[in-house]
């Protein structure tokens, strides 16, 4: 996963290691993983990677996912 991050020629991208406890607090709400975002250079008009790595270790994380692909057409999802 971490050879794909690094191989997207884009600033517009975002790794998470969701092992580590201090990233689940921004999946408890959608502005919290909002804010995280727009603090990395996501913007509505451009092409965005997030890349969340045990994703599955975040507890309801798939709603916020589902929000994510929902609300944002350009952001480009990827979840090991």
């Amino acid at each position: 996963m971490k050879n794909i991050f690094s191989s997207i020629d884009t600033a517009k991208k975002l790794f998470m290691n969701l092992e580590i406890l201090d990233y689940h607090e921004y999946f408890e709400s959608f502005s919290n993983i909002q804010n995280l975002l727009m603090k990395n250079g996501f913007k509505k008009e451009e092409k965005f990677y997030l890349f969340l790595d045990e994703f599955h270790k975040v507890k309801n994380i798939d709603w916020i996912i589902k929000s994510l692909y929902d609300e944002f057409e350009n952001i480009r999802i990827v979840l090991s």
